[in-house]
């Protein structure tokens, strides 16, 4: 009896890996892809800049249509540093200049560009440190499911090494449990979609989502003993938040850092022309 729960939880196990093994390869393929091709974009801004160095004034329109296609075409239509409005805005500078003025905005424009580039080097580096982060979460998230689905026999009094008692637990428990997971991966979907149209605001959805779930963790515990099993999912889905939140710290703090250069590139421009 005991050998054959060894058995059931292996197997349980098993698809559990194959699924986070899955999900890994996707995100490692992907990651791989996404690399190869922000190697390539690097190297033809670095084209570019080697382009702009040596170009003249009368041959400037050629240079500056190549760099428009390799930059965020929504800078041009949008006041956001994270999506290069401030080259868009040199490109026209550099466009109208008389000149005289050419060589001067040249050099701030190859500056601009610079700095894209060591910031999109940057960011790089973060996303291939980041994804074991990310692999740790879903790993967390699979055996918080796992140890919920444990707790909830426990508190219905299945004993789990009567296998019999089990296999009734998981028929009558499967559509409960198969709401929860809908709703945590429906939960993560719509927090991705906020996090995508609110970029400057990632780190306040990660808090107040990580605040919430925890303040709905103690509401529903509040004066409620609870099982090993239901502890250990809370504290991973709890940990898996904190996690989240951490990593776009990072994205955020990088984002304000990336500005204040830009910044500084544009306060130098102006304290140089006084």
């Amino acid at each position: 009896m005991d050998f054959q729960i060894v058995m059931e939880l292996s197997a349980v196990a098993t698809i559990i890996g194959v699924i986070v093994s899955y999900f890994t390869f996707h995100k490692t393929s992907k990651l791989s892809y996404i690399t190869q091709e922000r190697k390539e974009w690097r190297a033809d801004i670095r084209k570019i800049v080697d382009e702009l160095e040596v170009c003249p004034f009368s041959k400037k329109k050629r240079v500056l249509t190549k760099l428009k296609t390799r930059i965020n075409t929504y800078g041009k239509l949008k006041e956001d540093v994270g999506k290069d409005s401030h080259i868009w805005k040199q490109i026209e500078i550099i466009e109208n200049c008389r000149a005289k003025e050419y060589e001067k905005q040249k050099d701030k424009l190859i500056l601009f560009l610079s700095l894209l580039l060591k910031d999109d080097w940057e960011r790089a580096k973060k996303e291939v440190i980041g994804e074991p982060a990310k692999g740790i979460i879903t790993v967390c998230l699979s055996f918080a499911i796992i140890f919920s689905w444990i707790g909830i026999f426990q508190a219905n009094g299945i004993n789990i090494r009567d296998v019999k008692e089990v296999q009734k637990g998981i028929i009558y428990t499967s559509p409960g449990m198969i709401l929860i997971i809908m709703g945590v991966i429906g939960c993560f979907l719509m927090i991705n979609v906020l996090k995508q149209h609110c970029e400057g605001e990632i780190v306040v959805i990660d808090v107040i989502w990580t605040m919430a779930l925890i303040f709905g963790v103690l509401i529903l515990t509040f004066g409620n003993k609870l099982s090993i099993f239901i502890q250990a999912a809370i504290g991973m889905i709890i940990f898996s938040g904190v996690l989240s939140l951490l990593l776009d710290i990072g994205k955020y703090v990088q984002g304000k850092r990336y500005k204040s250069y830009v910044d500084k590139i544009k306060g130098d421009e102006k304290s140089g022309s006084k």
